[in-house]
Parts: structure tokens; sequence; C-alpha cells
């Protein structure tokens, strides 16, 4: 790109420029969505109900529950529960499909606001 550019290939170089630019931003949405894959959400979407639970591990839904008010307790047994049913959730779907389904479940997470989703520790 600099040799273009003190050669006065300026197309060439803002071409090279746009390139390294988009693998920058592949490398960094990579590495974002791999980091989603290895960590587990809670997330406390309102509605008018209640609040909807949602447990995600590894890219999956394990449990969603509606709370009229959940309190400390009723999140922890809630996230305990969906700990335990973890093997009995995942069901065997082909590569593409699950790629497909936690494409989905990612888009939706960055899409919400910081307040209805949490990191959690298993």
């Amino acid at each position: 790109m600099q040799e273009s550019a003190i050669s006065y290939k300026y197309e060439t170089a803002s071409k090279y420029r746009d390139i390294i630019r988009g693998l920058n931003y592949m490398t960094y949405r990579i590495n974002d969505y791999t980091n989603f894959l290895s960590q587990d959400y809670l997330l406390k979407i309102p509605t008018p109900k209640g609040t909807k639970l949602f447990l995600i591990s590894s890219g999956y839904i394990l449990r969603r529950k509606i709370f009229q008010n959940p309190t400390d307790a009723d999140i922890h047994s809630f996230v305990n529960t969906g700990y335990k049913m973890k093997s009995s959730n995942i069901i065997g779907i082909n590569e593409k499909a699950a790629v497909d389904y936690h494409d989905i479940i990612y888009s939706e997470i960055k899409s919400m606001p910081q307040g209805w989703y949490e990191i959690i520790n298993n």
C-alpha cells in the first residue's frame, strides 16, 4: 500500500487500504463470535406478562421461562435448573443448521440493550 502511494498509484493504495480494513473487521467479528460461543448468557427481556428469562450456553437456549418479578433466588434457581438440563437440551443438528442457529442467537443478543442480558459464569 505504501509503495503504491509513494509511486502515485493512489487507486491501488486505496484498494489495499480497503482490503486491510475489511480483514481487520473480519478478524474482530470472528473473535467476537468465538467469544460469544464460549460464554453463557442470561437474557432478561421485559414483556407485558413479566420478565422472560433465557439461559443460553454455547450458543444454545437451555431454558426459558416468564416470571412476574423475578427475585435473585428465582434467577439462581432458573440458572441452576437450566445447567442440570444442559445435556438433554442440546439436540443433534447438522453443522449448517447449528451455525445458522448460533448466528441468529448471536445477532439477537448483539442488538439488545445492555441491561437485557448479562454474561454469567458457570
